[in-house]
């Protein structure tokens, strides 16, 4: 049974989203009670698309008592009635889920902001031919939509676009780029701008000559051929040498090729028999436009000549062959390299001794008599020569003179 004290004070309502399961349990109540209730104060009651509340607007002016079944009767059914008609009806903008319909907040404002990761402010940049400067900009804030436009070395604003990579080819020297970005609300950056230099990287044109040294100055000579040997071109990357690419000299010696990569390079001869190995040459390669010219010289380590020893019959003792004087048979010529300290004995026809392929080097030839009784034989007159081999030496002959006794 509802009474004055189940019913609160007007005050104590307050407005609270509009919920239809609370108005059927409203009308519940009141069909419930249509016998037994009593009412003794006013009832006020509100009724709209979002709310129900107990405000003033529309009033039910009930009196304190009512007397007569018939009059009770006649009040609620006039209640009810009203409470039917005023309920909202269901439409498509109807919260289905019985969840309060919070109104959206204005959006503050929050224009886009960008991190411009290069080039970096006062950068130095170089490029070969073949590359192509692609900026590199990070965006935050609202990016809804997110569209840019950009200014090169001044030459004046583009539209805004959307935003995507964006590529150029800036000018030698000293370049600014500035960039403003702005989203699908209308919102604008600040003007971001960069300054940087810019070169268009060179190549460092690169010609090795192997060649052979003959006469052992380092330098090819005019009459110095070039010899086809295996070079190897080295790329120092992060403190190590690594294989860049192989070089192999054509017929005349030489090898030529155009580097750009920038680096420290380091060129490696290959062993080739029979000559000493060249050393290594480094360059570097700097993006700046040079020729450059490196010679590698193979000194031979054996020569294709030698010696051919004489010994002549000094009949006059006085050093020297004179005519006449015949070659004669001889046990032995000591040979030794001075350099090596490396001694053979040759014995010497009278037709002479050839000595051939031979290390370079200072070498002493030496009458040695084969025993002490030769000295009653022979008289040594020239017993000593020394001579130096070398590649361009060729075939020397070397006369020594003894005088025969018997």
């Amino acid at each position: 049974m509802l009474s004055n004290s189940s019913i609160p004070d007007q005050s104590a309502f307050t407005i609270e989203p509009y919920q239809p399961s609370k108005l059927e349990s409203i009308k519940k109540i009141l069909r419930a009670h249509k016998k037994s209730l009593i009412i003794g104060s006013t009832l006020v009651l509100v009724i709209s698309s979002t709310a129900l509340a107990f405000i003033s607007p529309i009033q039910f002016n009930l009196p304190q008592a009512a007397s007569d079944n018939t009059e009770k009767k006649g009040i609620f059914s006039s209640l009810l009635y009203d409470l039917e008609e005023s309920s909202p009806q269901p439409s498509p903008s109807t919260n289905p889920l019985n969840q309060p319909l919070a109104s959206s907040p204005s959006p503050s404002p929050n224009p886009p902001s960008i991190i411009i990761s290069y080039p970096s402010e006062n950068q130095a940049i170089s490029m070969d031919n073949s590359q192509t400067l692609c900026l590199v900009d990070i965006p935050n804030g609202n990016t809804s939509g997110l569209q840019r436009k950009h200014k090169i070395n001044n030459q004046g604003w583009t539209s805004y676009t959307n935003h995507f990579t964006l590529c150029f080819d800036p000018q030698e020297g000293s370049n600014t780029i500035s960039l403003q970005y702005k989203n699908s609300l209308g919102e604008e950056s600040n003007v971001y701008t960069r300054n940087f230099s810019f070169r268009k990287r060179q190549p460092t044109n690169l010609t090795l000559t192997s060649f052979i040294d003959n006469n052992g100055n380092g330098s090819k000579d005019g009459s110095e051929q070039g010899l086809n040997a295996l070079l190897t071109i080295k790329k120092k990357t992060n403190g190590q040498w690594y294989k860049y690419q192989s070089a192999n000299s054509n017929q005349q010696g030489n090898y030529s090729q155009s580097i750009i990569e920038l680096g420290e390079y380091t060129v490696e001869p290959g062993v080739y028999t029979f000559y000493d190995k060249p050393s290594s040459q480094g360059f570097t390669v700097d993006g700046f436009a040079k020729n450059l010219n490196l010679f590698f010289a193979y000194k031979p380590t054996v020569s294709t000549a030698g010696l051919t020893i004489f010994v002549f019959n000094d009949k006059n003792e006085n050093n020297t062959e004179d005519s006449g004087e015949e070659y004669i048979n001889y046990q032995y010529a000591q040979i030794t390299n001075q350099n090596t300290g490396e001694s053979i004995n040759l014995a010497i026809s009278n037709s002479g001794a050839d000595y051939s392929y031979i290390s370079f080097g200072d070498y002493q030839i030496k009458l040695v008599p084969e025993t002490e009784s030769w000295n009653q034989y022979y008289t040594i007159t020239k017993g000593q020569v020394n001579v130096n081999v070398s590649a361009t030496s060729g075939t020397q002959t070397v006369k020594l003179g003894a005088h025969k006794l018997y």
